[in-house]
């Protein structure tokens, strides 16, 4: 059977997702990306999963744990730093169905990187031996049913992955086209690019747009995750953070708006506090439901819509919740088809299709703002086959912001 190289790595992954029955997977790293996305509405379909994740080097990302943890279909267990010595490397991927068995064994880790950016190499056989499957058994069966303690313990000595901030390079900033009515999604990608240059420059190396970590497709990706796990009552420290733009230790979340100053907002996403806000989390979550899984983005847009007047009229059961607030929750579920609106945000943003320039008047015009967006041809362009342009596109309207932000610090 073939050997799978990089540019089919993910489309053959979908493909053998929606052949199987059973699913096991065993990775040293997990991540958000294109891959596990698949594999939750997989599950999501009945799909049987199994999988073991490693967590040496802090690059499995812990809010990925948390909602593996939460799928349903989906069995987890967690590889020690104790299990072993050395790191858990693996990458192995087996899909039962009724008339056959596959098993890849290669390069790949369930990760961003794995399955889009990287160069990797994929070895797809018939497991008529069964061979793979003992191999897994063995695995599975000396790793703790429970990932509970496991996800705690790394959770809470987690150490994000820094990047190191590169000094501003001398001379005048670096410009960029600003994004104009009509642009074409090649216009899209090249102004990005120059964009993440300007941030990278403006920041003195501390953010940019497109960037692993300290970015806004970092913000994007791990807010999304954050935005989707089934049951936000019992979202940990980290978690809440994320979900307000709050900075944490050497995590920045701010980008897209910080919702860090809106005290009562705050107090809903305060870890203490559960048995206070736990039935406003889960109110807030049913509406991130209405936008989860629709296909058609005005159908989107008309739920985003309705979400936002709802949350900020009800000021009895959402205190404090503004439209900065409830358009940072649902572009988070939503980064493809929704944007944030804030004070930062709001100008900027309404000058592209013509619409009031407060964040207020902009979030009552929501459902017209992203109306233009959809009508561009950068947003219809058809997925791309490039690693970073496919995962800008799965982020594209939530990506506006780093064109339209105005504030005084990053």
């Amino acid at each position: 059977m073939p050997l799978i190289e990089s540019n089919h790595l993910l489309q053959t992954f979908r493909k053998r997702l929606d052949e199987a029955t059973q699913v096991d997977i065993a990775v040293a790293w997990a991540t958000s990306c294109d891959a596990l996305e698949a594999l939750v509405d997989s599950a999501g379909r009945g799909t049987n999963i199994r999988i073991a994740v490693g967590i040496s080097g802090n690059i499995t990302n812990p809010t990925t744990l948390q909602r593996l943890h939460q799928q349903s279909s989906t069995s987890l267990r967690v590889v020690p730093l104790s299990l072993q010595p050395g790191i858990f490397h693996p990458k192995y991927f087996r899909f039962h169905s009724p008339n056959r068995t596959i098993c890849w064994i290669g390069s790949a880790n369930l990760t961003r990187g794995g399955f889009g950016e990287n160069y990797e190499l994929v070895h797809e056989f018939e497991d008529s031996s069964g061979e793979g499957q003992r191999w897994f058994e063995s695995l599975w069966n000396t790793l703790d049913p429970d990932p509970r303690p496991e996800i705690d313990k790394y959770e809470q000595n987690y150490q994000p992955p820094k990047r190191d901030p590169q000094p501003r390079p001398p001379g005048r900033q670096p410009d960029w086209v600003p994004l104009a009515d009509q642009s074409t999604w090649d216009d899209f990608v090249e102004q990005l690019k120059a964009l993440d240059d300007y941030w990278d420059w403006w920041s003195d190396g501390k953010w940019n747009v497109l960037g692993d970590t300290h970015s806004w497709l970092h913000t994007i990706s791990t807010g999304r995750e954050v935005a989707r796990l089934s049951d936000w009552t019992n979202l940990t420290e980290r978690e809440c953070c994320i979900l307000l733009g709050r900075d944490q230790d050497e995590e920045d979340w701010a980008l897209l708006g910080s919702l860090t100053g809106a005290g009562k907002v705050a107090k809903v996403f305060n870890p203490k506090r559960i048995s206070d806000v736990g039935p406003v989390r889960t109110k807030l979550r049913e509406h991130m439901n209405q936008v989860l899984n629709l296909g058609d983005h005005f159908e989107v847009a008309k739920n985003a819509q309705a979400a936002v007047r709802a949350i900020t009229k009800n000021k009895t059961e959402f205190p404090g919740f503004g439209p900065a607030a409830i358009t940072r929750f649902l572009t988070l579920a939503r980064p493809d088809c929704l944007v944030s609106v804030n004070k930062q945000s709001a100008e900027g943003l309404a000058r592209l299709p013509g619409l009031p320039k407060t964040s207020a008047g902009l979030a009552n015009r929501y459902f017209d703002l992203l109306s233009w967006v959809y009508e561009q041809p950068w947003f219809k362009a058809p997925q791309p086959n490039d690693p970073l342009e496919r995962t800008i596109w799965n982020s594209r309207t939530a990506l506006l912001d780093a064109f339209v932000y105005e504030g005084n610090d990053v």
